[in-house]
């Protein structure tokens, strides 16, 4: 059973979880205690594949809504809550806009435990070493560019089956776990790897 939302302005018990303010007195509410669900406080569905227009959406609305500056010369609560609530936006926002950690927070959702060490696949460490060793010797190859626009296609293209093998797996998150985490491993690598061609990239520009 969820436990009542009681307002700490008026006292009011009527307001639902996904409320942030209050329906009698129409004050700002605080945060529910323990850990927020980001997708509940920014209102959004619960999906991996949430467009990157309505995570910004909700975040301009809450933000608006939100914003210790409208709180400048309310009571030292509404301040604290606001500066609460602002803080989790914060959080959630770098929660969701994360492919990775929206995944997990997926996970979460369906009681799934994410491990300090997540698991990945042993064939992901050789596919980013040898492009590692390739992208070291691009500036001695004849056509330097060419190759790097090579590794780095090759890396967003994992990146992009990795996020629909995560979609497709969410189906069933609990039976699906090892697999989500072992995508969002190797979302994490190969982005790294993206970064690292960025580097060399802007590296061979200024030689």
């Amino acid at each position: 059973m969820t436990a009542k939302k009681i307002c700490p302005h008026c006292g009011d018990t009527s307001a639902q979880p996904q409320d942030d303010l209050c329906p009698a007195c129409g004050k700002l509410l605080p945060l529910p205690p323990g850990e927020v669900d980001p997708f509940v406080l920014l209102g959004l569905e619960p999906r991996f594949d949430l467009p990157p227009a309505a995570i910004t959406r909700a975040r301009i609305e809450r933000s608006r809504r939100w914003h210790p500056d409208r709180f400048a010369t309310a009571s030292p609560t509404e301040r604290r809550i606001s500066m609460e609530r602002t803080a989790a936006l914060h959080d959630a926002l770098k929660v969701l806009s994360d492919p990775v950690e929206r995944s997990h927070a997926l996970l979460r959702r369906a009681g799934v435990e994410i491990p300090e060490k997540c698991p990945h696949d042993p064939m992901l460490l050789m596919t980013v070493m040898e492009r590692q060793e390739a992208l070291v010797e691009a500036p001695e190859s004849s056509d330097p560019q060419a190759l790097l626009f090579d590794l780095e296609s090759q890396a967003e293209g994992d990146v992009d089956a990795a996020q629909a093998s995560i979609t497709a797996r969410l189906s069933a998150p609990v039976a699906n776990a090892e697999e989500i985490l072992k995508a969002g491993e190797a979302i994490r690598y190969h982005r790294r790897f993206i970064e690292e061609v960025d580097m060399m990239r802007e590296r061979l520009i200024g030689d």
